[in-house]
């Protein structure tokens, strides 16, 4: 994942001040998500935050992941990770898609 600078369009750096966590899915918080802060490839290999030249900061995210964005003084930003779709692979098996969800209960 990339920070984006909305009038330029052009990668930036992430603001310092704000945090990047991995959080549990609303729908399916008993999944065992990884929860916990993330840190960027640099960040976690010792790289500090001023030598990092900018836009090259880089964050992993897994497919599906649903991550928080908080941002002092303004609401936090849920979003999850689209999931790319994937060439189906013939199974030696019959799949039955059920819905994710159910209605209200």
């Amino acid at each position: 994942m990339d920070f984006v600078d909305s009038a330029t369009g052009e990668p930036v750096n992430s603001p310092f001040e704000y945090e990047l966590w991995g959080v549990p899915d609303p729908e399916t918080p008993w999944a065992m998500p990884m929860c916990g802060r993330l840190r960027s490839i640099e960040r976690a290999h010792g790289i500090k935050q001023e030598d990092i030249l900018p836009g090259e900061e880089r964050f992993v995210l897994r497919d599906g992941q649903t991550c928080m964005l908080m941002r002092p003084g303004k609401k936090s930003l849920r979003f999850t990770v689209p999931v790319r779709l994937r060439k189906a692979v013939e199974e030696p098996v019959d799949v039955v898609d059920l819905p994710r969800t159910l209605g209200p209960v």
